[in-house]
């Protein structure tokens, strides 16, 4: 049988598990609104995640990166596009709001595709968390995942 003070101490417990982890429940109120009205996003991408998969295991390793980004304009939700315009040019997109979040898609000359999701969820610096993935096959499976922030542009 448990006493008094053990049961205090869970409670405690829990209660202090539930306040520290309550701000990632839900983004801040109008947050999602805000995210949706963007038209344009400038995103920066510091760390990220890729795989060597010669073998039947994928090797992973995360690692920072210099000045990696990229600029999503003309975002239209209601017609289902964007422009991604990077260091090697420009490409059209898919652009799709969630009920969180918004995702891009870019289908690839080769077939693949990169996504790239922007969640109601700001940083430190007030900047949308975001991470664009690439499913890349040079010279065989070679994914990978960027993550970091988007700002309005």
């Amino acid at each position: 049988m448990m006493d008094i003070t053990r049961v205090g101490a869970i409670t405690a417990v829990v209660v202090c598990l539930a306040v520290a982890t309550s701000a990632q429940i839900a983004p801040e109120e109008g947050d999602v609104q805000k995210l949706l009205a963007t038209r344009s996003l400038k995103c920066t991408f510091p760390w990220y995640a890729s795989a060597d998969w010669d073998e039947d295991r994928p090797q992973v390793k995360n690692a920072t990166q210099a000045k990696f980004g990229f600029i999503i304009d003309g975002i239209d939700y209601q017609k289902g596009t964007a422009r991604l315009i990077g260091n090697a040019g420009a490409e059209n997109l898919t652009a799709a709001s969630g009920a969180l979040s918004v995702s891009f898609v870019e289908r690839v000359p080769v077939g693949t595709f990169n996504l790239t999701t922007v969640y109601a969820w700001r940083n430190r610096a007030g900047h949308f968390k975001a991470v664009h993935s690439r499913h890349t096959a040079i010279g065989g499976p070679s994914p990978s995942q960027n993550y970091g922030s988007c700002q309005p542009w």
